[in-house]
């Protein structure tokens, strides 16, 4: 539940028992102290919750916490026909846990593909379920699973999944977005939406995704990277208007419907230095995709600083950042709410740390060090060791071997070595 529901839900009720936050969730609880054995209590109580929450219930004057995991568990307990309650579940699982349900009145032990697998049993026309078990399938990477669909088993790939979805529901937005992301450059795939059978490219699953999810961030963004020059437009049907979307134009919306989206700033960085341009203006209103409009301006180095910020791993940010950065500037960027404090070296060392195969971080701060007695602290796995000029340029020629300026650097570094010997 929102904080706006739970706000509205206790607005007339000012005798709400402490650690209840809303009407719904009060009168599921007690309806459940009442008949603690109804199945769909339970998981309509769970529906109340976010994952981290907790509730205490009386059950026989008993008082027991239950998370949302455990309200979902005791719903599959009381009735294992839900197909929500499976996929739910699923939902709340690390790629690795398991959980132990009681079906039945014998336990089985679940993992998370386990969960979607079981959530199709129940329901083989439950698109969620055949959506989230092909992401699943790409986060553990396999290519093939068991699915038991109408009583045959079948071995299906991520693909086939995404297909099975979207037959199962035709506005699946997130289905046509992560099918898309299964073709091969220039592929497309056969899908008979109501009744029509024809193919779909990237493309066209893309905007298929944004024409039943308008706020579909990840298909504004991965719309964008199928463009093949800077000028390139598509047409989309966006919440009944016809609009031309330019490949800025779509990296824009997609931070106007997510405004944490790393690789969305990232990519505006990158387009900003293509086009010689030297600040971009992003509106906060998501209704509005052209930029030139009220909102915040950007430059490239803010961009590239954005899209640190929201993910602090993208190695490819901090090396263009250091990339457009002085020697003697200092770049301040917010990591977990606090603003650090990066020069040119720092953000160059941040590369080797996040990619210690990164081989142009090397070569370009051995060009920072003054000679060859300076010395600088690169953190490699964990370990902090010391690097001078020397074994910056042989660790850049041994992870590339085609930087012909690395390799020249060496030489020469080499030769001036044994001259001073």
């Amino acid at each position: 539940m929102s904080s706006t529901e739970n706000q509205t839900g206790n607005q007339n009720n000012s005798k709400m028992p402490k650690g209840v936050v809303s009407l719904e969730n009060y009168r599921l609880k007690k309806s459940i102290e009442k008949v603690p054995n109804e199945a769909s209590q339970y998981f309509n109580l769970s529906l109340t919750l976010a994952p981290s929450e907790t509730i205490t219930l009386t059950i026989n004057k008993q008082p027991k916490t239950f998370t949302k995991k455990a309200l979902l568990a005791k719903s599959i307990q009381y009735y294992p026909h839900n197909a929500c309650a499976f996929n739910n579940l699923g939902n709340l699982l690390s790629n690795n846990e398991k959980i132990a349900l009681t079906i039945y009145g014998k336990q089985k032990v679940f993992s998370k593909p386990d969960l979607y697998k079981q959530a199709i049993v129940c329901d083989d026309r439950y698109a969620n379920a055949f959506c989230n078990l092909a992401v699943e399938m790409g986060q553990l990477n396999i290519t093939h699973t068991r699915v038991t669909i109408d009583g045959k088993s079948a071995l299906l790939t991520a693909q086939q999944l995404y297909v099975r979805a979207l037959e199962c529901d035709a506005s699946h937005a997130n289905s046509y977005n992560n099918l898309a992301l299964t073709l091969a450059a220039g592929q497309s795939v056969k899908l008979t939406i109501e009744g029509e059978e024809r193919r779909f490219t990237e493309q066209d699953l893309y905007k298929r995704a944004i024409l039943h999810n308008p706020s579909c961030a990840e298909a504004y963004y991965n719309l964008s990277t199928t463009f093949t020059a800077q000028h390139d437009a598509v047409t989309l049907f966006v919440e009944d208007k016809i609009t031309n979307f330019t490949k800025r134009a779509l990296l824009v919306k997609a931070l106007q419907c997510n405004p944490t989206h790393a690789n969305a700033y990232y990519n505006l960085a990158l387009l900003l230095y293509a086009t010689n341009q030297s600040s971009i203006t992003i509106a906060a209103n998501a209704d509005n995709n052209e930029d030139e409009c009220d909102g915040e301006s950007y430059k490239e180095a803010d961009l590239y600083a954005k899209a640190i910020e929201h993910n602090p791993k993208h190695a490819s940010a901090f090396y263009n950042l250091a990339l457009i950065t002085e020697i003697n500037e200092e770049i301040s960027i917010k990591l977990n709410g606090q603003s650090v404090s990066f020069d040119k070296q720092a953000l160059y060392a941040k590369v080797i740390e996040i990619d210690p195969n990164f081989a142009n971080a090397y070569y370009n701060l051995s060009l920072i060090l003054a000679d060859e007695f300076e010395t600088v602290e690169l953190m490699i796995d964990g370990q902090e060791l010391t690097f001078d000029k020397l074994h910056l340029l042989l660790m850049a020629c041994k992870l590339d071997k085609t930087n012909k300026m690395a390799a020249a650097e060496l030489l020469k570094l080499a030769s001036k070595l044994r001259k001073d010997q």
